[in-house]
């Protein structure tokens, strides 16, 4: 199976450089426009014409990202970010209570977590819902041999809606130390992919969530219990051998850990599903029936590929979000009330972590986003992410997040001609010494439009990877930042861009709720 290409993207294809996302150009432009108009109304005289060089030469900058500073953004997208941070801390929103804790301190006033959220800052909105999930409405869809599905409507402002479906992945006996069944993992998962971005597939993005944890002894705890006779029964001999099996289990969690992963996949509500949706029923009722039609479609071409899915109720996904939350929730635990009870009380008044109010106690969790840009150009493996899965010493908790939009061959292979072209033509413009990052670049554009060759059955992909950690103290997060950046370096990583002062926002979007999927944000000219 052959590598890819990933990363490399250290330079910016358009007229004025950079790798500048959708707000970072908007401010650009608005920028060129003052400068234009200033030196219009001085009839365009030589002050007149210095004064705009200068005002533009200032948006330039203040918009040209910065690989090296500001976690890759420009200094007026950084300023943007820092205000949006201050004033979410001043009006409240930092701080997330869910209604259902409100509820219950109002009842019943204690001293555990929720109420250290529900007091101490100006109280947040009563929502069930922070304010990075958006608008989500559960829909109900159930199995024609019984079962209901979690299947989500997102309407957030400013977005169009989309449906979202979750499943979990069951992997294979061996796991990630088989390397064969490895290697046919990522096969599949490839063939899937592909076959996911078909031309006129409804299914437009995937998020593939990986959650490490230290290993559960619970099941062989209550095995021993079971098993072993209690009082005067048990001998010496016995209860000898049940205090060395209690100490080998002790020690398990320290040097073994638990892989989980599920799959959300996000079908958009476009012309194509509302004219499908009509043909099999009016209104909601045919939106619920296609939802189901695109779930068998999905579970079906999953398993030709030799994947096993199994999607999530309402209650077992719920229960799923509270343990990618806190840590001593069982991953397996269903919630009764669904999405209502599905999220804790978060705290991201500090700009390093989100504080998230557990049952048992704190936690604090710190998430960072790996773009093309802050990935090494060389050709990778398909397993490159196994130190940052397997690797990390000390074991840290862990989730693991990829969201990719689906790019159609076609439109793919458009993109990376264009991009092929345009690094060739630079690297002959160019008749300064190079630090080689142009020859990388140019050399990954190359590959990328190789591989997407007529009749290769290859299609493209926009991706983020999102590496979210929690401990139970800042003091431990401090030590889990060694931990996972030496991982993260191993997996050819070469920058984590923490997302300081929007915490938060980034902690919600590594859930498996779709909502990290967003259309590819990065304009060229």
């Amino acid at each position: 199976m052959d590598g890819v290409v990933l990363g490399g993207e250290h330079r910016g294809r358009s007229l004025l450089g950079g790798h500048r996302s959708g707000g970072e150009w908007i401010g650009t432009a608005l920028v060129f426009v003052v400068a234009l108009i200033v030196v219009l109304s001085m009839n365009a005289t030589v002050p007149a014409l210095l004064v705009g060089l200068v005002i533009g030469g200032a948006g330039w900058f203040v918009f040209l990202p910065s690989e090296t500073m500001f976690a890759g953004r420009s200094p007026g997208a950084a300023a943007w970010a820092t205000a949006g941070f201050r004033w979410r801390r001043w009006t409240g929103r930092a701080v997330f209570t869910p209604a259902y804790l409100l509820d219950a301190s109002e009842a019943a006033p204690s001293s555990t977590g929720a109420g250290r959220a529900a007091g101490g800052s100006k109280r947040a909105p009563l929502l069930d819902l922070p304010d990075a999930v958006g608008a989500i409405r559960p829909m109900a869809i159930t199995f024609p041999g019984g079962g209901e599905i979690s299947v989500l409507r997102h309407s957030s402002a400013g977005t169009s809606p989309f449906f979202t479906v979750t499943f979990e992945m069951q992997g294979g006996v061996g796991g990630l130390t088989e390397e064969d069944e490895a290697w046919r993992s990522h096969l599949g998962w490839s063939r899937f992919a592909a076959s996911m971005a078909r031309h006129g597939s409804l299914v437009t993005g995937l998020q593939q969530v990986a959650r490490v944890v230290p290993h559960d002894t619970a099941d062989h705890e209550l095995w021993l219990v079971a098993r072993t006779p209690r009082g005067a029964v048990a001998g010496a001999g016995q209860r000898l051998l049940e205090e060395s099996y209690l100490q080998l289990l002790e020690s398990i969690p320290e040097r073994s850990e638990q892989h989980r992963t599920w799959l959300t996949i996000r079908m958009p509500h476009s012309p194509a599903w509302a004219a499908r949706a009509r043909v099999l029923a009016p209104g909601e009722e045919g939106d619920r029936l296609l939802a189901l039609e695109q779930i068998r479609s999905v579970v079906k071409r999953a398993r030709s590929c030799g994947l096993a899915l199994r999607p999530l109720s309402r209650e077992q996904h719920a229960g799923v979000l509270r343990a990618l939350q806190d840590p001593s929730e069982p991953i397996d635990m269903p919630r009764p009330a669904g999405m209502r009870e599905a999220f804790l009380g978060l705290d991201d008044r500090a700009r390093r972590y989100v504080r998230v109010f557990g049952g048992e106690h704190d936690w604090f969790t710190r998430t960072a986003f790996v773009t093309s840009e802050s990935m090494s150009g060389a050709l990778l493996a398909p397993d490159f992410l196994r130190p940052l899965l397997t690797a990390v010493d000390p074991s840290v908790v862990r989730t693991i997040t990829s969201t990719v939009l689906l790019t159609p061959a076609v439109r793919a292979r458009a993109r990376a001609t264009s991009d092929a072209s345009r690094d060739k033509a630079s690297l002959r413009e160019n008749r300064s010494v190079s630090d080689g990052s142009a020859e990388v670049q140019a050399a990954g554009s190359q590959v990328r439009l190789e591989d997407l060759r007529p009749g290769s059955g290859i299609h493209g992909a926009s991706w983020t990877l999102g590496v979210t950690y929690t401990a139970a103290t800042p003091e431990a997060l401090l030590a889990a930042d060694d931990a996972v950046s030496a991982a993260a370096d191993a997996a050819s990583i070469t920058q984590l861009r923490y997302a300081d002062g929007q915490q938060q926002a980034a902690h919600i979007a590594t859930l498996p709720l779709g909502g990290g999927i967003r259309e590819d944000a990065r304009w060229s000219l």
